[in-house]
C-alpha cells in the first residue's frame, strides 16, 4: 500500500481526496434533494388534508343542517289529522304523513317501510294512479296549487275527497310536488266543525 501512494505522489492523493470527498458531497446534495422533496411533498399533502378537514367539516355542518331540517318538515306535517304528501317531479314519494299512510296507501298493502320512492303506479291500481298523475301535472303546469274533489275506492268503500295539490318552488321553477287531503263526509256521517 505504501508503495502505491508512494507511486500515486502528493499531487494524486490530494486529487483521490477531493474526488472522494467530492464523491461524498455529490451523494449528501442528492439526499438534501431528495429530503427536500419529501419536506415539500410532506408540507403539500398536510395542507391538502386540512383543506379536507376543512371541507369536510363544512360538509357535517350541512348534513346536520339538512337534518334539522327534515326533521322540522316531519314534525310539522306529521300529526297533521288529515292525509299530507310531498313527491318528487317524477312522482316519486318523498314523505307521507301517518293520516296519509293509513287512509291512502296501508289499505293497498304497502309497507310503511316501502313508501318512500315508490310511484302512485306502484302503490294503486292503473286507473287511480292515471288519474292522481293526470291531476298532479296539471297542478305543475299551471305553477299553482289546485283543489280537486276526487272520487276514491278504499276497502271497497266509495268516499270523496277535497284534494289540494300544490308545487313546491324554488326560483320560479317547480321542483317538486306536495299535497294535503279530507274527505267529505256524506248526509249519514256524524260531522264535527
Amino acid at each position: 500500500m505504501p508503495l502505491i501512494l508512494a507511486a500515486i505522489g502528493g499531487g494524486g492523493l490530494a486529487a483521490l481526496a477531493n474526488y472522494l470527498l467530492g464523491k461524498k458531497k455529490s451523494e449528501q446534495d442528492g439526499f438534501s434533494m431528495i429530503f427536500k422533496k419529501y419536506e415539500e411533498d410532506n408540507k403539500r399533502l398536510r395542507e391538502a388534508e386540512a383543506e379536507n378537514r376543512k371541507e369536510l367539516a363544512d360538509l357535517r355542518g350541512q348534513v346536520d343542517e339538512l337534518r334539522r331540517r327534515q326533521n322540522l318538515m316531519d314534525g310539522s306535517h306529521s300529526d297533521l289529522p288529515i292525509p299530507h304528501w310531498i313527491k318528487t317531479l317524477d312522482g316519486s314519494l318523498i314523505t307521507v304523513n301517518k293520516s296519509c299512510y293509513e287512509v291512502f296507501i296501508e289499505p293497498f298493502g304497502v309497507s310503511e317501510l316501502d313508501v318512500v320512492g315508490k310511484t302512485d303506479h306502484e302503490i294503486f291500481p292503473q286507473e287511480i294512479a292515471d288519474y292522481i298523475t293526470l291531476n298532479d301535472n296539471e297542478m305543475v303546469r299551471k305553477k299553482r296549487p289546485i283543489t280537486f274533489i276526487e272520487d276514491f275506492v278504499i276497502l271497497g268503500i266509495p268516499e270523496k275527497w277535497c284534494v289540494i295539490r300544490y308545487p313546491i318552488i324554488k326560483e320560479n321553477v317547480v321542483i317538486a310536488k306536495a299535497g294535503v287531503a279530507y274527505k267529505i263526509p256524506n248526509h249519514t256521517e256524524k260531522n264535527e266543525y
